[in-house]
């Protein structure tokens, strides 16, 4: 068995793992299952620690996982990325919102720095706007769904990478949108 790690993950990284270990799964003949033996979610659930193959095997999943990820986004900006939004509406007081921690948080180390400080101010004035009633707070999450729906994708593999995408974006905001209320 893989090393385990002892240290105790904030529940939004646990449901991730969860969510990316049921996507492999899923699909046995694509990701081979870990070399211990047993399904990949128990691998999880015990906080085993990928090495060697089972690392490469993650990594895979991940990969894919990702790219649908950027697939979404990027149909989402041919439209308009929110930096442009923000640069041609010249939103007034704008600088009066902070971007927000949590989803600055959850960023990547490829993250372009100007789409990301749009981002989280986005998510900051999302959050002001749900707290003062002017919107319900779903607005975001269904977005987010209609997006992946939308994608194309008609095989089995595709459709549940797309769902699977989907869930991890959604705990993601689930994170950001809450974290700040219930202070995970």
């Amino acid at each position: 068995m893989a090393e385990v790690n002892k240290l105790p993950i904030p529940s939004y990284l646990a449901r991730q793992r969860a969510c990316l270990a049921q996507f492999m799964d899923e699909h046995p003949n694509i990701f081979a299952a870990p070399e211990g033996g047993g399904a990949w979610a128990r691998f999880v659930l015990v906080g085993a620690i990928p090495e060697g193959r089972d690392r490469h095997v993650v990594d895979k999943a991940l990969g894919m996982l990702v790219g649908t990820i950027r697939s979404a986004q990027m149909s989402l900006n041919q439209r308009d990325s929110l930096t442009q939004v923000f640069a041609r509406t010249r939103l007034s007081g704008m600088a009066d919102f902070a971007p927000d921690a949590a989803a600055l948080e959850l960023a990547s180390a490829d993250e372009d720095p100007e789409d990301l400080a749009a981002y989280a101010q986005a998510i900051t004035i999302y959050k002001r706007c749900t707290e003062a009633g002017i919107i319900d707070g779903n607005e975001l999450p269904r977005f987010v769904e209609e997006a992946f729906d939308a994608m194309p994708g008609t095989t089995a593999l595709a459709r549940s990478l797309i769902e699977a995408a989907n869930r991890m974006v959604q705990i993601d905001l689930e994170h950001v949108l809450v974290e700040e209320r219930h202070g995970e």
